[in-house]
């Protein structure tokens, strides 16, 4: 365990930016069982990946005009049982600090590798934005039939792979592209290796 001196500041990080600091396996499992709206739990440590990208990124998010409910941390290496208890609740996740976890309505919110899908045009251009499955998609307008980037991560441990889908780019109204995808049967490799939701 750290010197309480020596990590106040690291704590007070985030719990002056409105982080409720659990410290007690009673505190966590009580905000984590409610079962109710979303709760971002940040597994703080002393590292310096942790100052220079965990506690930034945490307090950034909590900026957000969008954010979670609640907004919470736990300490490696000061809180130790909260930790642990905390690490329960990430199963099948490996432990790992710092570390950031999404809980929507108790359930903790699936990884993804934000890389996993980059459509590439005829030109060999290639872009992770979105693209469309098929024309019916499009005029239907339900944008949740696009293919984005994300890959979520069916399991641990889990080893990046990027996957390189070819589309083509249609001129849907005057200066107004859309992209869509050549060959579907390209993502069934895609979902092979991730999960599609």
């Amino acid at each position: 365990m750290y010197p309480a001196e020596l990590v106040r500041p690291m704590s007070e990080e985030l719990t002056r930016n409105g982080f409720i600091g659990l410290t007690t396996p009673e505190q966590v499992t009580e905000l984590l069982e409610k079962n109710e709206g979303t709760v971002l739990l940040v597994v703080n440590s002393v590292c310096g990946c942790a100052a220079a990208n965990a506690r930034p990124g945490a307090r950034m998010a909590a900026q957000n005009a969008k954010k979670p409910d609640t907004l919470a941390t736990v300490f490696a290496g000061v809180d130790g049982d909260a930790v642990s208890t905390a690490r329960e609740f990430l199963l099948p996740y490996p432990p790992s600090s710092p570390s950031i976890a999404l809980f929507k309505d108790g359930k903790d919110g699936k990884p993804y590798y934000i890389d996993a899908i980059i459509k590439r045009d005829e030109k060999g251009i290639c872009w992770s934005g979105m693209a469309w499955l098929n024309e019916e998609d499009y005029k239907s307008g339900d944008r949740t039939k696009m293919v984005g980037k994300r890959g979520y991560v069916k399991s641990f441990p889990f080893v990046p792979k990027t996957f390189y889908i070819d589309v083509r780019d249609v001129e849907v109204a005057k200066d107004d592209w859309e992209s869509f995808v050549i060959d579907p049967s390209q993502l069934e490799e895609v979902w092979e290796y991730y999960d599609k939701y």
